[in-house]
């Protein structure tokens, strides 16, 4: 079983033979984690390329509870789309959840229907059509991305957020239940995570990385052993150790499993 494939993904998010998104993760509900993890993997690969759509992880709330669906990246139409909470899909201006992403205006898309609260889906893809529809997705393409980061060759996000993925749940097996072990990092202040986003952005400088002014670029992922890496959307990762060309192991390659052991590897030596 590949990491990633259907059966991958059905072990994780399958829950007495359906689809089940009560109950929440904090209580020990590790399917309703992965449930989201799933979607959003999903949802990375159908849209990331064309509008730009990729997760905020700890931007609105505790990353295993709240995950903002944007696209910051898009110079063509950046929004935001809704948010993914422990049971729910939330389209919509969200207005007083929205208040953390004020460093980066992103106005509504505007494309809500309505929200999909807790329940359970017979099939996977019963479940995702209804978040593509409840989001407004499909109608959601605009023209005009030819200068937008999203649609360049060095664009990784989608493969990028398997890595960090990985590396959160050792390998895909094991889920950390404390708080905030996944972060978007971006260039403004976040008064909720500083001190986090202090030690992830010393840790890209010391490995001779910037954070540049805007759209966020980085995914920070916590080990309880070596600490903070921080995996870029272009496929450079700081590390501890010095930075890892994750681009140039995938484009010789390796698989999502096989770089995500690479840096564990690395941080361990």
């Amino acid at each position: 079983m590949a990491a990633f494939d259907e059966s991958w993904w059905d072990d994780r998010t399958v829950h007495y033979g359906q689809f089940d998104t009560s109950g929440l993760v904090l209580d020990g509900t590790t399917y309703t984690a992965w449930m989201r993890w799933r979607l959003v993997d999903e949802l990375l690969r159908r849209y990331y390329t064309d509008i730009g759509l990729e997760p905020g992880f700890g931007l609105m709330g505790t990353e295993l509870y709240q995950v903002a669906l944007i696209s910051p990246t898009c110079r063509r139409a950046p929004r935001y789309f809704g948010r993914l909470c422990g049971t729910g899909i939330h389209p919509g201006s969200d207005t007083e959840t929205f208040q953390p992403l004020d460093g980066l205006p992103l106005p509504s898309a505007g494309l809500a229907d309505r929200d999909v609260h807790e329940g359970t889906w017979a099939t996977w893809s019963e479940y995702r059509q209804e978040a593509i529809r409840v989001l407004g997705l499909s109608a959601a393409g605009v023209v005009g991305h030819e200068g937008c980061f999203h649609r360049r060759g060095k664009a990784l996000t989608p493969l990028m957020f398997r890595v960090a993925l990985l590396l959160r749940t050792n390998g895909g097996y094991e889920l950390s239940f404390a708080d905030d072990w996944m972060l978007t990092v971006a260039g403004w202040a976040d008064s909720q995570h500083r001190d986090e986003l202090k030690e992830i952005a010393d840790l890209i400088r010391r490995a001779g990385g910037t954070i540049a002014p805007g759209p966020p670029r980085f995914i920070g992922v916590r080990s309880e052993v070596y600490g903070w890496v921080a995996l870029g959307s272009d496929g450079w990762v700081a590390t501890p150790v010095g930075p890892i060309d994750a681009a140039g192991l995938w484009r010789g390659g390796a698989n999502e499993a096989e770089i995500a052991n690479a840096i564990h590897t690395i941080c361990m030596a």
